[in-house]
């Protein structure tokens, strides 16, 4: 791969409007799916249990029919809980397809008044045109080197990733009574209930337990994912690429114009 010449292109900022543009309106339809999805909930076919899900995807509590037994046995209800969990996905997915698919969506109130503003002046045609200075091209050149040193780590971080998804992550209930287990992203995927106790135990003590388990493994999930966070090995890079101004620094381009409403 060629070492980039560092040479900025004509009519940058018109273009990089344009794609924050877009950006807004997409932020926008998906601020409105996530809120449209706050609270999805799906049942099993026996409609005896019920899941809610709240953020993303997650199992925020799963309820019990107090005459569940007419219907499910103990040892059928840990399969009985993970099919009112697909339900639940399903419909989430589904509403969360409608409210992406819509036209009516405006940009949020958060992503009002972009960073260039809709009236920003456009840079003229031939600013930049030429060779870049020579500060911008060895901004280029760190760039590109941290973009190299990237590509040669990337491997490392995807073999770390898959590891992580393949791990079994338990959680479990106050009691002892319900075992829950996740894989290192996150979905739940078996429900170990104790099937004397559920068959002595009210709805309400059943459907708490199982809340509890699950919260307990998300919360082993996290603590995976954080601890891989801390190890992430390309520190430089979120910065440009979380940050604008950052990222034209280091590119050697000048500031975007500040054309917020001031007070």
């Amino acid at each position: 791969m060629a070492e980039p010449t560092g040479e900025a292109r004509p009519g940058f900022f018109p273009e990089l409007q344009g794609l924050q543009r877009d950006a807004a309106v997409l932020a926008g339809r998906f601020e409105a799916a996530e809120a449209a999805v706050s609270e999805a909930s799906g049942r099993d076919p026996s409609e005896k249990v019920r899941v809610v899900l709240a953020a993303l995807g997650r199992i925020a509590s799963v309820e019990v029919d107090p005459q569940w037994q007419s219907r499910i046995r103990p040892g059928d209800l840990s399969p009985t809980v993970l099919a009112a969990y697909q339900d639940a996905g399903s419909r989430r997915l589904e509403t969360w397809a409608a409210e992406i698919g819509r036209t009516d969506i405006r940009p949020g109130p958060h992503d009002q008044g972009s960073m260039l503003g809709d009236d920003a002046p456009a840079a003229p045609a031939e600013a930049g045109s030429g060779p870049a200075d020579e500060s911008s091209h060895e901004s280029i050149r760190r760039l590109w080197s941290l973009l190299q040193e990237a590509t040669d780590r990337l491997d490392d971080v995807v073999r770390a990733a898959a590891a992580r998804s393949e791990t079994v992550m338990t959680g479990h209930d106050p009691g002892g009574h319900v075992t829950a287990s996740f894989t290192g992203g996150g979905e739940l995927t078996n429900l170990a209930i104790d099937e004397a106790w559920a068959a002595e135990a009210s709805a309400r003590e059943i459907g708490t337990a199982l809340t509890a388990a699950i919260t307990d493994g998300y919360a082993a999930v996290d603590r995976s994912a954080h601890e891989a966070t801390t190890q992430w090995p390309f520190p430089d890079l979120d910065r440009i690429s979380g940050s604008p101004t950052a990222l034209l620094a280091t590119l050697g381009l000048p500031s975007m114009p500040d054309t917020e409403p001031k007070g």
